[in-house]
């Protein structure tokens, strides 16, 4: 069944989560912390010429317990930023996986005019967007 979408990126969503990954979503995740009424979503991007990829990454935490408790757990066994190191403690590994995350990554090949081919593709994206 072919869905009609405002722009590739909700195509690539779709591609994402309609396939086997809303299964395993629902099967190891939500299942388990079914009673959580409050989520948190996190968003990282990474839009720069440096490295070959653009990236967009999205988290999704249950508001279980105090943010700031958190931080400061995941100070004591990272202090620095996890992206700067060459060795990451057991410790932080063990931690990150006792909270319980969703993690969506999408990469993104580098091209000028991000996930459009042309500048035309891009402005009749923007322009169908707007007017929708």
């Amino acid at each position: 069944m072919e869905i009609d979408r405002i722009s590739p990126l909700t195509t690539l969503l779709d591609d994402v989560f309609y396939r086997s990954s809303i299964k395993d979503m629902r099967n190891f995740f939500f299942n388990q912390i079914k009673t959580e009424k409050s989520w948190l979503l996190f968003s990282d991007y990474y839009l720069e010429n440096e490295k070959p990829n653009n990236v967009i990454t999205f988290t999704a935490m249950p508001h279980f317990a105090d943010l700031m408790d958190i931080q400061d757990a995941i100070k004591l066994v990272a202090p620095k930023d996890v992206k700067h190191t060459r060795n990451i403690n057991e410790n932080f590994i063990n931690l990150i996986n006792l909270i319980p995350l969703i993690n969506v990554v999408f990469i993104f090949e580098k091209k000028k005019y991000f996930i459009w081919d042309t500048h035309e593709e891009l402005c009749q994206s923007l322009f169908e967007y707007i007017e929708n």
